[in-house]
C-alpha cells in the first residue's frame, strides 16, 4: 500500500511554503494622524463652547433671580407704605363719616317730619326715601282730592321745591277703593340746621 501525504498547511500559508506574518507593525500614517489631532480639536472646541453657553445662562438666570428679588422687596415696601396711609386714612375719615351719617340721619328725619305736617287725614305714606336732595313719596289716598290736597301743600312749603306727581292709579278692590300714587320733590337747602 502506498500512503500519501497532504500538506493542508500549505493552502493555509497562503499556497507558499511561508507561514503568514502574524507580527506585523501598524505604522499611522501622518493622514491618520492630522485627521485624529483635527477631531480631537472639533471636540475640545465643542465642549468649550458648550460650557460657556451654560455659564453664560446660568449668569442670566442669576441677573433675573436678583432682579425678581429686588422687584419684590420694592413692591413689599409699597404695600407697607399703603396699608400706613390706609390706616392713617381710617383715623381721619371715620368721624367725617359719622359726622356725615349723622347730619343724612338728622335731615331725613327734618324731611319726614315735613312730610307728614303736609300729609292731609285722608292720605298716609307707604314709602319715602331721600338721595342727596330728591325725596321719593309713596303712598295711598282715599280719592284724587287727597292727593291733590297733598301736592298743593308741598308746593306751598317752604322746605320743597318741583314737586310732581309721579304715579296716580286706582286700586281694585271691592271694599276700599285706593289711591296709589308716588311724587317727587327736591329738599330745599338747609340754612344753620334748619330746613
Amino acid at each position: 500500500m502506498t500512503k500519501t501525504q497532504i500538506n493542508l498547511l500549505a493552502r493555509l500559508r497562503g499556497g507558499s511554503g511561508r507561514p503568514p506574518q502574524s507580527n506585523r507593525s501598524f505604522k499611522p500614517s501622518f493622514f491618520v494622524l492630522v485627521f485624529s489631532f483635527i477631531l480631537i480639536g472639533f471636540e475640545v472646541a465643542f465642549l468649550i463652547t458648550f460650557y460657556n453657553n451654560l455659564n453664560r445662562r446660568e449668569a442670566e438666570v442669576q441677573k433675573k433671580h436678583t432682579g425678581f428679588t429686588e422687584e419684590i422687596s420694592t413692591l413689599q415696601r409699597e404695600l407697607v407704605k399703603l396699608k400706613t396711609q390706609e390706616e392713617g386714612k381710617e383715623g381721619v375719615e371715620a368721624p367725617r363719616v359719622l359726622d356725615r351719617l349723622k347730619e343724612e340721619g338728622q335731615n331725613l328725619v327734618k324731611v319726614l317730619e315735613a312730610v307728614s305736617q303736609n300729609l292731609p287725614t285722608q292720605a298716609w305714606i307707604s314709602y319715602l326715601s331721600q338721595k342727596e336732595n330728591a325725596v321719593i313719596v309713596n303712598g295711598f289716598a282715599i280719592d284724587h282730592e287727597a292727593i291733590a290736597n297733598f301736592l298743593s301743600k308741598l308746593q306751598h312749603s317752604s322746605y320743597f321745591q318741583n314737586v310732581k306727581l309721579v304715579v296716580s292709579e286706582q286700586l281694585v278692590d271691592s271694599k276700599n277703593p285706593l289711591k296709589k300714587f308716588t311724587v317727587t320733590c327736591d329738599v330745599l337747602p338747609i340754612n344753620n340746621g334748619k330746613l
